[in-house]
Protein backbone atom coordinates (compact mmCIF):
# COMPACT_ATOMS: atom_id res chain seq x y z
CA UNK A 1 0.00 0.00 0.00
CA UNK A 2 1.47 3.25 -0.94
CA UNK A 3 1.36 6.38 1.52
CA UNK A 4 -0.27 9.34 0.50
CA UNK A 5 1.53 12.16 -0.75
CA UNK A 6 1.81 15.72 1.10
CA UNK A 7 -0.37 16.93 -1.58
CA UNK A 8 -3.09 14.40 -1.15
CA UNK A 9 -3.08 14.19 2.56
CA UNK A 10 -3.26 18.50 2.59
CA UNK A 11 -6.07 17.87 0.07
CA UNK A 12 -8.51 15.01 1.90
CA UNK A 13 -7.91 17.28 5.07
CA UNK A 14 -8.97 20.29 3.82
CA UNK A 15 -12.23 18.59 1.61
CA UNK A 16 -12.87 17.06 5.10
CA UNK A 17 -12.71 20.57 7.02
CA UNK A 18 -14.17 22.46 4.17
CA UNK A 19 -16.60 23.97 6.59
CA UNK A 20 -14.17 25.01 9.21
CA UNK A 21 -12.27 26.47 6.01
CA UNK A 22 -15.79 28.33 4.76
CA UNK A 23 -15.86 29.40 8.62
CA UNK A 24 -12.19 30.84 8.94
CA UNK A 25 -12.72 32.68 5.55
CA UNK A 26 -15.69 34.64 6.25
CA UNK A 27 -14.73 35.24 9.48
CA UNK A 28 -11.28 36.49 8.13
CA UNK A 29 -12.98 38.54 5.89
CA UNK A 30 -15.45 40.03 8.25
CA UNK A 31 -12.38 41.14 9.76
CA UNK A 32 -10.44 42.47 7.32
CA UNK A 33 -12.50 43.96 4.79
CA UNK A 34 -13.33 46.77 6.52
CA UNK A 35 -9.75 47.92 7.77
CA UNK A 36 -9.15 47.52 3.52
CA UNK A 37 -11.57 50.63 3.55
CA UNK A 38 -8.89 52.30 5.54
CA UNK A 39 -5.65 51.46 4.15
CA UNK A 40 -5.58 55.49 2.55
CA UNK A 41 -5.44 57.28 5.80
CA UNK A 42 -2.28 54.78 7.24
CA UNK A 43 -0.56 55.30 4.02
CA UNK A 44 2.20 57.79 3.96
CA UNK A 45 3.26 59.33 0.49
CA UNK A 46 6.83 61.20 1.74
CA UNK A 47 9.84 59.58 1.28
CA UNK A 48 11.16 58.15 4.79
CA UNK A 49 14.23 56.32 5.89
CA UNK A 50 14.56 55.28 9.44
CA UNK A 51 17.49 56.84 11.45
CA UNK A 52 18.12 59.28 8.85
CA UNK A 53 19.07 63.12 10.20
CA UNK A 54 15.49 64.60 9.15
CA UNK A 55 13.94 61.70 10.75
CA UNK A 56 15.16 62.29 13.53
CA UNK A 57 14.82 66.17 14.11
CA UNK A 58 11.38 65.86 13.01
CA UNK A 59 10.73 63.09 15.96
CA UNK A 60 12.60 65.16 18.24
CA UNK A 61 10.58 68.45 17.53
CA UNK A 62 7.73 66.78 17.87
CA UNK A 63 8.74 64.82 21.21
CA UNK A 64 11.35 67.04 23.22
CA UNK A 65 10.65 69.73 22.58
CA UNK A 66 6.95 69.70 21.79
CA UNK A 67 7.04 71.69 18.92
CA UNK A 68 3.37 72.34 17.99
CA UNK A 69 4.84 73.35 14.38
CA UNK A 70 6.52 69.65 14.26
CA UNK A 71 3.55 68.71 11.96
CA UNK A 72 2.25 71.92 10.05
CA UNK A 73 0.37 72.91 7.02
CA UNK A 74 0.26 76.45 5.25
CA UNK A 75 -3.21 78.17 4.50
CA UNK A 76 -2.70 81.11 1.49
CA UNK A 77 -5.41 83.21 1.30
CA UNK A 78 -5.72 85.75 -1.83
CA UNK A 79 -7.83 88.00 -3.14
CA UNK A 80 -8.34 89.99 0.16
CA UNK A 81 -7.04 93.28 1.45
CA UNK A 82 -3.29 93.22 2.89
CA UNK A 83 -2.84 92.47 6.89
CA UNK A 84 -1.07 95.75 6.84
CA UNK A 85 -4.20 97.37 6.08
CA UNK A 86 -6.65 97.17 8.87
CA UNK A 87 -9.30 95.49 6.58
CA UNK A 88 -6.70 93.32 6.15
CA UNK A 89 -6.26 92.44 9.63
CA UNK A 90 -9.83 91.97 10.46
CA UNK A 91 -10.07 89.82 7.46
CA UNK A 92 -7.18 87.76 8.75
CA UNK A 93 -8.07 87.92 12.26
CA UNK A 94 -11.71 86.04 11.71
CA UNK A 95 -9.15 83.42 9.48
CA UNK A 96 -7.09 82.83 13.16
CA UNK A 97 -10.12 82.78 15.44
CA UNK A 98 -11.81 80.14 13.21
CA UNK A 99 -8.36 77.65 12.60
CA UNK A 100 -8.12 77.77 16.36
CA UNK A 101 -11.28 76.53 17.27
CA UNK A 102 -10.75 73.74 14.87
CA UNK A 103 -10.16 70.89 16.48
CA UNK A 104 -6.88 69.19 15.55
CA UNK A 105 -5.54 72.66 15.39
CA UNK A 106 -1.94 73.13 17.79
CA UNK A 107 -1.12 76.70 16.66
CA UNK A 108 -1.32 79.33 14.15
CA UNK A 109 1.03 81.82 13.13
CA UNK A 110 0.32 84.70 11.50
CA UNK A 111 1.07 88.24 10.37
CA UNK A 112 -1.14 88.98 13.84
CA UNK A 113 2.37 87.37 15.80
CA UNK A 114 4.56 89.97 14.86
CA UNK A 115 3.67 92.06 11.67
CA UNK A 116 6.49 90.41 9.92
CA UNK A 117 6.58 91.61 6.58
CA UNK A 118 6.96 88.27 5.20
CA UNK A 119 3.90 87.34 5.56
CA UNK A 120 2.42 90.60 3.58
CA UNK A 121 1.60 89.36 -0.21
CA UNK A 122 2.27 92.17 -2.80
CA UNK A 123 -0.93 93.08 -5.28
CA UNK A 124 -2.97 95.86 -6.51
CA UNK A 125 -4.70 98.52 -4.78
CA UNK A 126 -3.93 96.61 -1.73
CA UNK A 127 -5.21 93.38 -2.53
CA UNK A 128 -2.25 91.20 -1.75
CA UNK A 129 -3.33 88.78 0.23
CA UNK A 130 -1.52 86.84 3.30
CA UNK A 131 -0.52 83.37 4.55
CA UNK A 132 -0.98 81.29 7.92
CA UNK A 133 1.23 78.40 9.03
CA UNK A 134 -0.94 76.34 11.25
CA UNK A 135 0.18 73.42 13.42
CA UNK A 136 -1.23 70.11 13.47
CA UNK A 137 -1.84 67.79 16.21
CA UNK A 138 0.47 64.35 15.43
CA UNK A 139 -2.51 62.58 17.36
CA UNK A 140 -5.03 62.79 14.46
CA UNK A 141 -5.26 61.88 11.17
CA UNK A 142 -3.81 64.12 8.66
CA UNK A 143 -6.26 62.95 6.25
CA UNK A 144 -8.98 63.91 8.40
CA UNK A 145 -7.55 67.08 9.85
CA UNK A 146 -7.66 68.32 6.48
CA UNK A 147 -11.09 67.58 5.37
CA UNK A 148 -12.14 69.59 8.71
CA UNK A 149 -10.25 72.65 7.92
CA UNK A 150 -11.24 72.69 4.28
CA UNK A 151 -14.67 72.17 5.06
CA UNK A 152 -13.96 75.55 7.41
CA UNK A 153 -11.91 77.40 4.72
CA UNK A 154 -14.88 77.01 2.19
CA UNK A 155 -17.34 78.27 4.86
CA UNK A 156 -14.79 80.85 5.03
CA UNK A 157 -14.41 82.11 1.40
CA UNK A 158 -18.07 81.59 1.09
CA UNK A 159 -18.97 84.57 3.57
CA UNK A 160 -15.62 86.62 2.13
CA UNK A 161 -16.87 86.45 -1.01
CA UNK A 162 -19.27 88.66 -0.66
CA UNK A 163 -17.33 91.24 0.10
CA UNK A 164 -14.44 90.39 -1.83
CA UNK A 165 -15.68 88.45 -4.95
CA UNK A 166 -12.10 87.46 -5.79
CA UNK A 167 -11.66 85.83 -2.52
CA UNK A 168 -9.54 82.33 -2.09
CA UNK A 169 -8.62 80.32 0.60
CA UNK A 170 -5.75 77.34 0.09
CA UNK A 171 -3.87 74.58 1.41
CA UNK A 172 -0.28 73.66 0.65
CA UNK A 173 2.71 71.89 2.31
CA UNK A 174 4.29 68.65 2.68
CA UNK A 175 0.90 67.18 4.87
CA UNK A 176 -1.53 68.96 2.32
CA UNK A 177 -0.06 67.56 -0.55
CA UNK A 178 0.58 64.48 0.48
CA UNK A 179 -3.07 63.76 2.17
CA UNK A 180 -4.21 64.69 -2.01
CA UNK A 181 -1.27 62.37 -3.71
CA UNK A 182 -2.46 59.96 -1.41
CA UNK A 183 -6.01 60.22 -2.58
CA UNK A 184 -5.26 60.64 -6.29
CA UNK A 185 -3.04 57.46 -6.16
CA UNK A 186 -5.89 55.61 -4.74
CA UNK A 187 -8.42 56.74 -6.87
CA UNK A 188 -6.01 55.78 -9.95
CA UNK A 189 -5.40 52.10 -8.56
CA UNK A 190 -9.32 51.94 -8.52
CA UNK A 191 -9.60 53.29 -11.57
CA UNK A 192 -7.05 50.79 -13.37
CA UNK A 193 -8.48 47.84 -11.43
CA UNK A 194 -11.59 48.95 -13.38
CA UNK A 195 -10.23 48.98 -16.37
CA UNK A 196 -8.07 45.87 -16.30
CA UNK A 197 -11.22 43.61 -14.95
CA UNK A 198 -13.42 43.41 -18.11
CA UNK A 199 -10.39 42.82 -20.15
CA UNK A 200 -9.36 40.12 -17.68
CA UNK A 201 -12.62 38.84 -18.02
CA UNK A 202 -13.13 38.57 -21.28
CA UNK A 203 -10.29 36.20 -21.80
CA UNK A 204 -10.96 34.40 -18.92
CA UNK A 205 -14.58 33.74 -20.67
CA UNK A 206 -13.04 32.93 -24.11
CA UNK A 207 -10.31 30.35 -22.43
CA UNK A 208 -13.38 28.59 -20.37
CA UNK A 209 -16.79 29.43 -22.43
CA UNK A 210 -18.20 29.70 -19.30
CA UNK A 211 -19.38 32.40 -17.65
CA UNK A 212 -18.66 31.09 -13.94
CA UNK A 213 -15.74 29.36 -14.49
CA UNK A 214 -14.41 33.06 -15.74
CA UNK A 215 -15.79 34.63 -12.86
CA UNK A 216 -13.67 32.48 -10.35
CA UNK A 217 -10.87 33.50 -10.76
CA UNK A 218 -11.23 37.46 -10.82
CA UNK A 219 -13.63 36.65 -7.32
CA UNK A 220 -10.72 34.96 -5.94
CA UNK A 221 -7.65 37.48 -7.22
CA UNK A 222 -10.40 40.27 -5.83
CA UNK A 223 -11.09 38.30 -2.50
CA UNK A 224 -6.66 38.31 -1.99
CA UNK A 225 -6.50 42.15 -2.73
CA UNK A 226 -9.23 43.02 -0.16
CA UNK A 227 -7.93 40.78 2.81
CA UNK A 228 -4.38 41.66 2.15
CA UNK A 229 -5.36 45.73 1.98
CA UNK A 230 -6.88 44.67 5.11
CA UNK A 231 -4.01 43.10 6.76
CA UNK A 232 -1.89 45.90 5.41
CA UNK A 233 -4.11 48.42 7.04
CA UNK A 234 -3.13 46.73 10.50
CA UNK A 235 0.56 46.52 9.99
CA UNK A 236 0.51 50.20 8.96
CA UNK A 237 -0.89 50.95 12.62
CA UNK A 238 2.91 49.85 13.54
CA UNK A 239 5.23 50.93 10.62
CA UNK A 240 5.13 53.59 8.69
CA UNK A 241 4.25 52.27 5.42
CA UNK A 242 4.25 54.19 1.71
CA UNK A 243 1.41 55.00 -0.60
CA UNK A 244 3.62 52.29 -3.45
CA UNK A 245 1.86 49.50 -1.03
CA UNK A 246 -1.44 49.91 -2.49
CA UNK A 247 -0.59 49.54 -6.30
CA UNK A 248 1.95 46.43 -5.24
CA UNK A 249 -0.90 44.74 -3.32
CA UNK A 250 -3.29 45.65 -6.42
CA UNK A 251 -0.91 44.42 -9.55
CA UNK A 252 0.43 41.58 -7.81
CA UNK A 253 -2.68 40.14 -6.11
CA UNK A 254 -4.74 40.75 -9.48
CA UNK A 255 -1.70 38.61 -11.42
CA UNK A 256 -1.47 35.88 -8.73
CA UNK A 257 -4.62 35.31 -7.51
CA UNK A 258 -6.15 34.73 -10.97
CA UNK A 259 -3.09 32.50 -11.57
CA UNK A 260 -3.49 30.49 -8.83
CA UNK A 261 -7.35 30.41 -9.50
CA UNK A 262 -6.87 28.91 -12.70
CA UNK A 263 -4.45 26.50 -11.52
CA UNK A 264 -7.08 25.18 -9.45
CA UNK A 265 -10.46 25.92 -11.60
CA UNK A 266 -8.95 24.02 -14.68
CA UNK A 267 -7.97 21.30 -12.81
CA UNK A 268 -11.30 21.07 -11.24
CA UNK A 269 -13.22 21.13 -14.54
CA UNK A 270 -10.84 18.16 -16.51
CA UNK A 271 -11.55 16.02 -13.68
CA UNK A 272 -15.58 16.85 -14.14
CA UNK A 273 -15.21 16.40 -17.29
CA UNK A 274 -13.10 12.75 -16.33
CA UNK A 275 -16.41 11.49 -14.50
CA UNK A 276 -15.80 12.34 -10.95
CA UNK A 277 -18.00 13.74 -8.19
CA UNK A 278 -17.61 17.34 -7.83
CA UNK A 279 -16.00 16.78 -4.22
CA UNK A 280 -13.73 14.35 -5.40
CA UNK A 281 -12.94 16.64 -8.12
CA UNK A 282 -11.83 19.29 -5.64
CA UNK A 283 -9.77 17.17 -4.01
CA UNK A 284 -8.05 16.20 -7.09
CA UNK A 285 -7.68 19.60 -8.37
CA UNK A 286 -6.26 20.52 -4.43
CA UNK A 287 -3.70 17.71 -4.75
CA UNK A 288 -2.35 18.32 -7.77
CA UNK A 289 -2.25 22.26 -8.36
CA UNK A 290 -2.17 22.87 -4.10
CA UNK A 291 1.36 21.87 -3.73
CA UNK A 292 2.54 23.95 -7.22
CA UNK A 293 0.62 27.08 -5.61
CA UNK A 294 2.39 26.77 -2.16
CA UNK A 295 5.46 26.17 -3.66
CA UNK A 296 5.20 28.83 -5.87
CA UNK A 297 3.96 31.50 -3.32
CA UNK A 298 7.17 30.47 -1.04
CA UNK A 299 9.30 31.26 -3.79
CA UNK A 300 7.28 34.97 -4.39
CA UNK A 301 7.44 35.19 -0.46
CA UNK A 302 11.23 35.21 -0.29
CA UNK A 303 11.62 37.33 -2.64
CA UNK A 304 9.73 40.13 -0.76
CA UNK A 305 11.15 39.15 2.37
CA UNK A 306 14.48 40.42 1.11
CA UNK A 307 13.29 44.07 0.47
CA UNK A 308 11.83 44.36 4.06
CA UNK A 309 15.36 43.86 5.54
CA UNK A 310 16.19 47.33 3.81
CA UNK A 311 15.36 50.31 6.10
CA UNK A 312 13.68 52.66 3.36
CA UNK A 313 9.98 52.99 3.99
CA UNK A 314 9.48 52.36 -0.03
CA UNK A 315 11.06 49.54 -0.29
CA UNK A 316 10.06 48.12 2.95
CA UNK A 317 6.36 48.91 1.81
CA UNK A 318 6.50 46.92 -1.33
CA UNK A 319 8.03 44.00 0.74
CA UNK A 320 4.96 44.28 3.10
CA UNK A 321 2.72 44.11 0.67
CA UNK A 322 3.64 41.80 -1.68
CA UNK A 323 3.94 39.56 1.27
CA UNK A 324 0.52 39.78 2.44
CA UNK A 325 -0.95 39.66 -0.96
CA UNK A 326 0.89 36.54 -2.02
CA UNK A 327 0.26 34.80 1.62
CA UNK A 328 -3.74 35.82 0.87
CA UNK A 329 -3.69 35.02 -3.21
CA UNK A 330 -2.04 31.44 -1.77
CA UNK A 331 -4.43 30.63 0.80
CA UNK A 332 -7.39 31.58 -1.51
CA UNK A 333 -10.06 28.99 -1.72
CA UNK A 334 -11.77 29.26 -4.90
CA UNK A 335 -12.49 25.50 -4.97
CA UNK A 336 -15.18 25.75 -2.16
CA UNK A 337 -17.21 27.04 -4.65
CA UNK A 338 -17.10 24.01 -6.99
CA UNK A 339 -17.22 21.53 -3.65
CA UNK A 340 -19.64 22.99 -0.96
CA UNK A 341 -22.69 22.26 -2.47
CA UNK A 342 -22.20 18.88 -3.97
CA UNK A 343 -22.59 19.87 -7.43
CA UNK A 344 -20.57 21.39 -10.07
CA UNK A 345 -20.36 25.53 -10.14
CA UNK A 346 -18.31 24.94 -13.52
Amino acid sequence: MTRPTFGAGLAAAIMRRRGLVVMTWVLGCALLLPNARKIESVLSVAARVEGSESATVEAQLAQRFQSPFAHAVVLVASGVPSPSEPAGRDVLRALVDSLHRTPGVTRVLSYLDGRDPLFVGSGVGGVGGTYVVVGLDEHHQPDLLLDTLRLTTRRLAATLRRDYPGAALRWTGEAALNADLRRVSAADARSAEWRALPVTLLLLFVAFGALVAALLPVAGAMLAIGVALGMAALAGQVWSLSILLQNVVTMIGLGLGIDYSLLVVQRFREEMRAGDDPVRAAREALRHAGPTILLSGSAVAIGFGALALIRVNELRSVAVGGLVVTGASSLSPDYRSASWRGRPAV
